[in-house]
């Protein structure tokens, strides 16, 4: 089943589970993508089934229970029983017979379990002496040519919902392309009809949907496919919306800006596989696109700044960043600092560097505000530098090698010197990177970039010295990105500062607002003791700058407070 998201295909295999407990006994298999899913599907999804569905109630002890032989994620039921198991464990995969495996969002499986291979392959295998064996594939797609899900569903008969056009009577896909709509009026969409191009309102659609039937394209091969997309759905629109095909619109219009919401929004609504197009960007026509910023150091939409460094044998590149609503940036400095690594005064040039404020065009003052460092090669001198550095937002970041893993992970201390470090999705990062740098168009995700300040021809041919490519490994298709020429640090710092402001997660929105009440409030205040509203001291007593007295030592800390709370203090001040 290759469905958009929200259609049933959960509901489906704890129908099945729910089948098998009730009227036809036998050893279940459900895999899920990896612990945590497996945890929340037992105790979200199939406990509840079992507590309100009356033919299961009591069928199926709850875990815990003295003597039941039940847990989260095992549980008996008189004939046969289930196991709930993650696809990362290949033990949990190579067990026991089964005859029912049910296999959920199989695009989000590893590409090995561990070092025995295909997780769907290794669970598909425990049914090998059950001839009535029941296997489920169920997924929404991901990236075209690297969709477990896909090819499954090539290799099928490719079933599809045909429904009745309720004018003409034509059976027909519903596909997004007939989906109309005026320019300024999202509200008042409607779906055309692909044989008499009748305009259908969005209840004569879910009349439509309703009236369907599948089709399979080659109805002779033995394995049932099944292809749904978001515009089958029979759901009501959620609040604010006209009606369901409004609320698709707004949806669209609201991904058709960033590369990777439209991404999100093909695999989830459509069920479509995503064609990867970020794959190659030619620096000439990046550097072609250079702007003049003028004097100021900071173009005035930018709110705040992260930084990237990454250690080479003889240098530290550095690149400051702008960001803006909708993640827009610009690129402010491209800095190279000389020096090894290992050398003290290295790290000092660098530490001056990142603590200096950038002015912008309005006259506020900026300062760096997050800045990874790669810890790849210089691990230790990275982790006890940014050991004491936390509180100002510096930390070690390392790039993981898991395709499409989130640009970003929870920031650990697993390291001798009980530094945070943060694992970094770099090839996901580098995917939205290379798709935003082929926007041309300002508004949200666009990257910009100055003339001079660093920014030369070597830059933009390292911030493209990448390319997108797939091969087979260990009978897999993979995608590995490669490097076309030996230096690359400008893609890199990219990416590193791109990962720390991911991890900041700041409300643009909110940050501007300040900025402004701080910038008012500064207009406001008057300059000069001579203004209206200043108040003299009273007669007989000194102003409290020219007072004498003793001075009070304040208790301070012997070192500088170190710690998520001490930075987020910080982050409050900014």
């Amino acid at each position: 089943m290759m469905w958009a998201a929200q259609l049933g295909k959960t509901e489906i295999l704890l129908n099945i589970t729910g089948f098998h407990i009730d009227a036809d006994p036998a050893p279940i298999l459900a895999v899920q993508p990896n612990a945590e899913f497996a945890e929340s599907w037992s105790k979200e999804r199939f406990s509840p089934m079992l507590r309100d569905t009356p033919t299961l109630r009591g069928k199926v002890q709850e875990a815990g229970v003295r003597d039941g032989g039940n847990t989260v994620l095992h549980k008996l039921f008189p004939g046969g029983n289930i196991a709930i198991v993650s696809a990362q464990t290949p033990a949990a995969l190579a067990g026991r017979p089964r005859r029912v495996v049910l296999l959920d969002e199989i695009d989000r499986y590893p590409k090995s379990a561990g070092r025995e291979g295909d997780p769907c392959a290794l669970a598909i295998r425990r049914t090998e002496t059950f001839h009535n064996a029941v296997i489920v594939r169920t997924s929404t797609p991901t990236i075209r040519g690297d969709s477990r899900i896909e090819k499954a569903y090539e290799e099928s008969d490719q079933r599809q919902w045909f429904c009745p056009c309720p004018k003409c009577g034509e059976h027909q896909v519903l596909v997004w392309a007939q989906v109309r709509w005026p320019p300024e009026a999202p509200e008042d969409a409607w779906y055309e009809c692909a044989k008499c191009a009748a305009h259908l309102t969005d209840k004569e659609r879910v009349a439509m949907v309703r009236a369907g039937e599948w089709r399979a394209r080659f109805p002779r091969r033995k394995v049932r496919g099944y292809h749904l997309s978001g515009l089958n759905t029979v759901f009501r629109c959620r609040r604010g919306f006209k009606n369901r095909l409004h609320q698709m619109v707004a949806d669209f219009l609201k991904a058709k800006g960033d590369p990777l919401e439209l991404r999100t929004w093909t695999n989830t609504f459509l069920g479509e596989t995503w064609a990867e197009d970020a794959d190659r960007v030619e620096a000439s026509e990046l550097e072609k696109r250079a702007e003049n910023y003028g004097d100021a150091e900071v173009p005035v939409p930018v709110l705040l700044l992260t930084a990237g460094v990454d250690l080479q044998a003889d240098r530290m590149v550095v690149e400051v960043v702008g960001w803006g609503l909708g993640e827009e940036s610009w690129g402010i400095r491209f800095e190279t600092i000389p020096g090894r690594p290992d050398d003290p005064e290295t790290w000092k040039r660098l530490d001056a560097f990142l603590s200096r404020s950038w002015k912008r065009a309005d006259g506020t003052e900026l300062p760096v505000l997050a800045v990874g460092v790669d810890s790849g090669n210089w691990g230790d001198y990275v982790l006890k530098w940014t050991r004491s550095r936390f509180a100002r937002g510096i930390l070690a970041v390392k790039g993981g090698n898991q395709a499409l893993a989130p640009v970003v992970s929870a920031v650990r201390r697993n390291n001798r010197y009980r530094a945070a470090a943060l694992t970094v999705g770099t090839d996901l990062a580098k995917s939205m990177i290379y798709s935003r740098l082929k926007q041309t168009e300002p508004g949200p995700g666009t990257m910009h970039f100055p003339r001079g300040r660093g920014f030369d021809a070597e830059f933009y041919s390292e911030l493209t010295a990448e390319e997108l490519r797939f091969k087979i490994r260990r009978g897999f298709r993979v995608r590995e990105w490669h490097k076309t020429r030996l230096r690359n640090e400008a893609l890199d710092v990219r990416v590193y500062a791109f990962a720390v402001l991911r991890w900041l997660n700041p409300d643009f929105v909110r940050v501007a607002a300040l900025q402004k009440r701080k910038a008012d409030a500064r207009v406001e205040r008057p300059a000069d003791p001579n203004e209206a509203g200043h108040i003299d001291p009273a007669p007989g007593t000194t102003p409290r700058s020219d007072r004498v007295g003793p001075k009070v030592a304040k208790r301070r800390p012997a070192k500088s407070p170190v710690g998520f709370r001490s930075f987020t203090r910080g982050w409050r001040r900014y």
